[in-house]
Order: structure tokens, then sequence, then C-alpha cells
């Protein structure tokens, strides 16, 4: 079940971005494969925080305030492994934020993060008094993803400063959405004149 899951959210994923990328001329190569590096990661992101569900009615007897912890690095001592694999869980996000969302600060790139980490927080802590509990929604968690993302920013902006590399970059980065539409625009304007400027008989 859990291999299904994983499965349709990669082919899924490839799907969209191939779409995506062909809408105004922005396909490439090179970020069809970026785009199908982050579909892959979100997909394991996915399997990592969520699977496999452990769906049974025991826990439900529990109270709701047991699956959550807002006392920060509470885990800092007892758990240091779990912390700093969930710092290096997010480290690829704080790479593919730039190149596919463009952003362009380490404070963009770290709301995007908290955005994710959240998100997948929530969604626990619904799944844990609903129908699969088990997984305790963490400010720790959500610390350390973040932190794992500004990690990643600033890795890629290191790796940048290499010449090679940040041409490598350039050309796997997506586009942002306004400078697409401008050119699928200024394209299509294009290809109108020509047709209008046929000279009459």
């Amino acid at each position: 079940m859990d291999l299904v899951v994983i499965a349709s959210l990669v082919v899924g994923g490839v799907v969209l971005t191939w779409s995506r990328l062909r809408v105004g001329g922005r396909f490439t190569p090179l970020r069809l494969f970026s785009g199908i590096a982050a579909t892959v990661y979100f997909a394991a992101l996915v399997y990592f925080t969520f699977l496999p569900l452990s769906i049974g009615p025991s826990e439900y007897e529990k109270p709701w305030w047991i699956w959550i912890s807002i006392v920060p690095f509470q885990d800092l001592v007892d758990d240091p492994i779990g912390l700093t694999l969930n710092v290096a869980l997010f480290v690829p996000l704080g790479i593919l934020a730039p190149l596919l969302l463009r952003t362009s600060t380490w404070l963009q790139t770290a709301l995007v993060g908290l955005v994710v980490s959240g998100s997948i927080e929530v969604v626990q802590f619904i799944g844990d008094i609903t129908i699969s509990p088990g997984r305790v929604a963490d400010i720790d968690d959500l610390i350390t993803n973040v932190l794992g993302t500004v990690v990643g920013y600033l890795l890629l902006r290191v790796a940048m400063l290499v010449p090679g590399l940040r041409r490598l970059a350039d050309l796997v980065a997506w586009p942002s959405p306004g400078a697409a539409d401008r050119h699928h625009e200024e394209s299509r304007s294009i290809r109108g004149s020509g047709s209008s400027s046929s000279p009459s008989t």
C-alpha cells in the first residue's frame, strides 16, 4: 500500500512537471531533471513523515494533547540523532526552493520550510486524532526542519560561488512565473506580427 502511494505521487508529480514546463516554452531537459528531483524528494518526505499509516482504534481513547509537543528543545538531550536527521531531511528543500520557487533570500527560503514543515505537523496532528494515531506534532520538528531549509539554502549559495556550479544552477533553475508568462506573450506577439505583416495583393 505504501509503495502504491509513493509511486502514485512520483508519477503524478512527473506528469505535472512535464505539463507545467511545456507551458510558455519553458521546457529543457535539465529543468525537467530538477522537477523530477523535487518530485522524488517530496515523495520521500511523505514516506518519512506519514507512512506507514497505523490505523487502530486502541489509541483513540488517549487525550488529544498527548499528540502535540509545544516545549522547544525538549528532545535536544534525549534524541540528538533524531533532531539531526530532521535538519538533514529539509536540506534538499533549501536547495530546491531557490531553483524552482525562485526564492532569493534565506528568509524567503526559511518561510517555505516553515510552511511545508508546519503543514506536515498539522496533518500529523489531525491524523492522530482521527484515523492514524502514533506521530506527535512536535515544535522541535518545526524548528529543526526550518533550520535544515536554511542550511540547504546556504550550501547552494556557497556552491554557486564556483562558476561552473553557478552555470549549472542557472540551467536547472525554473524561470519565475512572471518571466515565463511575459516570454510566452512576447512569442505570441511576434508570431502575430509576422502574420499581419504579410504583403497584401
